[in-house]
């Protein structure tokens, strides 16, 4: 088989597949790149199904990356949140995922509750619409098991995998909320922050931010409030597409410096996250 048409075939599946298991784009490059340096050196005459093998390869080099980056996150310093990606990288993606939304930070963040064999068996499942059998096989492991670390999983990240995100509401709330906080309307705002708001920010020991997710309304309000007032005079911000969802992005000369994504529900923003670590602002 051509390997330079295999790679212009089923790089963004290969790459929808590492970016949703491991949230970070540097990570997932290297595993699509790793799977066509491999395929070189591999005879493919045995191989029926090229895109369940590339999948099955891409999924369990994912699960290796994850059992050791999960080492390497223990002494990460602060909060460690996903990656965020543009409209231009998410667009190239967006088709070969079913459910676009478990590539939004939302979805990647909740995911990071989930072992890399639980986190495999939500993404190809609900991301991709495989069937028990067909990811049981990817793992090498039977269906019964599958099934118990799909329920695990929808167990522990607490949500329901049903529901999905309205894209025009959410807009409305963040302009919303951009609008009300500029000119310090502070019921206005209060209207639009759930009583448990969570914020998460990430700026990895390079960049300013907060090192444990701070909780309620209370003293979120606060943050931002300080945030704000100590932002760089000539900081513009605007409402771009972060993960296929709206998100605010705030850049100085026209340099990314932080990239803020939320989660809303029932038209209140119930978590905020906050990107400053500028190693993971290059694809925004």
């Amino acid at each position: 088989m051509n390997i330079e048409a295999l790679y212009k075939e089923y790089k963004p599946l290969l790459f929808s597949i590492s970016y949703g298991m491991l949230g970070t784009v540097t990570e997932a490059e290297d595993v699509v790149q790793e799977i066509f340096l491999t395929l070189q050196q591999e005879k493919l005459d045995h191989v029926q199904n090229i895109k369940a093998y590339l999948s099955k390869m891409a999924t369990n080099k994912c699960i290796d990356v994850l059992r050791s980056a999960q080492k390497k996150r223990i002494v990460y310093v602060g909060e460690w949140l996903p990656e965020p990606i543009g409209a231009a990288r998410f667009n190239e993606v967006e088709e070969k995922i079913e459910n676009r939304d478990l590539l939004s930070l939302v979805y990647l963040k909740l995911m990071e509750v989930l072992t890399p064999n639980e986190r495999a068996v939500f993404l190809l499942k609900e991301g991709f619409s495989l069937s028990h059998a067909e990811i049981s096989h990817m793992l090498e492991t039977n269906e019964v098991n599958c099934r118990k670390l799909y329920s695990r999983a929808k167990k522990k990240m607490g949500i329901s995998t049903n529901g999905r995100f309205t894209v025009k509401e959410n807009r409305e709330v963040i302009e919303s909320f951009i609008q009300a906080f500029q000119m310090g309307e502070m019921e206005r705002i209060l209207g639009l922050l759930s009583p448990d708001v969570i914020l998460y920010s990430d700026g990895g020991g390079v960049a300013k931010a907060a090192i444990r997710p701070i909780e309620t309304v209370q003293r979120v309000l606060p943050f931002l409030q300080g945030v704000y007032g100590k932002r760089p005079e000539n900081m513009t911000f605007a409402i771009e597409s972060v993960n296929g969802q709206p998100g605010l992005v705030g850049k100085v000369d026209n340099e990314t410096h932080n990239v803020i994504s939320f989660y809303i529900a029932d038209t209140r923003i119930q978590a905020i996250y906050l990107v400053v670590n500028p190693e993971k602002l290059m694809n925004v």
